[in-house]
């Protein structure tokens, strides 16, 4: 499956990653999953599984949302997940550390 958007250092802020996101849901895409995972101390990454109004699947990669913190990364990851239609997990936003070397993959699940 082929990348619709992967800037790497563009997008690395909340505020940016939900500008990219609602510029593809304004595309009319549908998204069909959301990975999230993180490795270590700041290596995040917010995939997007989704699909075109044409039929055509891709990925869209954001690094602008976060988890565990009272951060701007949190709420934008909240925000993201609702306009897009998924469960936001009640810990999900507190559960996961920011910091340590703690590594993990979440997928999210439609509503």
């Amino acid at each position: 499956m082929n990348y619709f958007y992967n800037k790497r250092t563009h997008d690395g802020y909340t505020r940016g990653s939900l500008r990219i996101f609602r510029k593809w849901l304004a595309k009319g895409i549908t998204i069909d999953r959301i990975r999230y995972s993180k490795k270590g101390n700041h290596r995040r990454t917010t995939i997007l599984y989704a699909t075109l109004p044409c039929g055509k699947q891709g990925k869209i990669r954001l690094l602008g949302f976060n988890t565990g913190y009272g951060g701007q990364g949190p709420r934008g990851m909240e925000t993201m997940l609702q306009e897009s239609g998924f469960v936001v997990p009640p810990d999900m936003m507190k559960h996961y550390s920011l910091f340590g070397e703690d590594t993990f993959t979440y997928e999210f699940q439609k509503a």
